[in-house]
């Protein structure tokens, strides 16, 4: 039996909430804290699980600011302030800048920066 590429993303997003909500609950007496979420497939020529290559999954907090990790969101959680910053570090493909719209940019949903050395200068819209 296959699954539809929608239906994997679903349980993806549906299993992240829930650990996210184990953590949220489990570190809710800390003052701030960060969430990393990475997952990518396994490094390795030679290693298959099922016919396919196994996919690393990490959901995990931290007490210290993890560094930026290309391929990673990172979540700075503060619990004085009851807010969530979530920091992402997608993989570095190139953007079709044209297929963005001015509006969009306005209202700076699309972040091209990131504070990772060297990383999307490429990217970046002329």
């Amino acid at each position: 039996m296959y699954a539809e590429a929608g239906e994997i993303v679903d349980e993806w997003i549906e299993r992240d909430e829930k650990d996210m909500d184990k953590i949220l609950s489990k570190n809710k007496h800390k003052e701030k804290y960060w969430v990393v979420l990475f997952e990518n497939v396994m490094p390795g020529k030679n290693i298959r699980f099922q016919g396919r290559t196994p996919i690393v999954r990490v959901l995990k907090d931290y007490d210290t600011q993890p560094k930026p990790l290309v391929g990673a969101h990172i979540a700075e959680i503060d619990n004085i302030r009851g807010k969530i910053v979530w920091r992402s570090y997608p993989k570095d493909i190139p953007v079709d800048w044209a297929q963005i719209t001015d509006q969009e940019m306005q209202a700076k949903q699309l972040i091209y920066e990131c504070d990772i050395p060297s990383s999307y200068i490429y990217n970046k819209p002329k």
